[in-house]
């Protein structure tokens, strides 16, 4: 199993209705979100070390997403596949970001889309938030891409 399939495990949870069910499956495996909750705290992050820690693979043991950018190898977009990991800025500061696992990589006139599997994140067909679920990005905001 791929942490990407551990991902898949929880589409449509969400912290209003599945709170103790995604508390608990972090809190497990990333020792940082423990007195925690996805009701007041930013999980992106933490729910990608968890599913990592669920398949044996080790996380960065942060909650910030930009800290993705120090797992496994750095990969370039032109070799990015189903199950690597995307890390995004997000908001004007230096330290804001957002982190998922590829699901696909949709070419585009002008660059490629990413459809990203991930925890606190909108869905593009349900307008859903705050949920695992599958929401499309530009690569825009991209910052980097690894394999673990």
């Amino acid at each position: 199993m791929r942490p990407i399939d551990v991902m898949r495990r929880f589409l449509d949870k969400d912290e209003r209705n599945n709170p103790t069910e995604l508390n608990k499956f972090i809190q497990k495996y990333v020792p940082a979100f423990n007195g925690l909750s996805v009701k007041t705290t930013a999980w992106c992050m933490a729910m990608v070390n968890a599913c990592l820690g669920e398949v044996g693979k080790k996380g960065t043991g942060k909650l910030n997403a930009r800290s993705g950018l120090d797992l496994g190898e750095k990969i370039d977009l032109e070799d990015a596949q189903e199950g690597d990991i995307a890390i995004f800025a997000r908001g004007n500061s230096g330290w804001e970001g957002h982190i998922g696992f590829i699901n696909k990589v949709i070419p585009k006139v002008g660059g490629p889309v990413l459809e990203i599997i991930g925890g606190n994140q909108t869905s593009d067909e349900s307008g859903k938030s705050d949920e695992v679920n599958i929401a499309r990005y530009t690569t825009q905001r991209l910052l980097g891409i690894r394999r673990v």
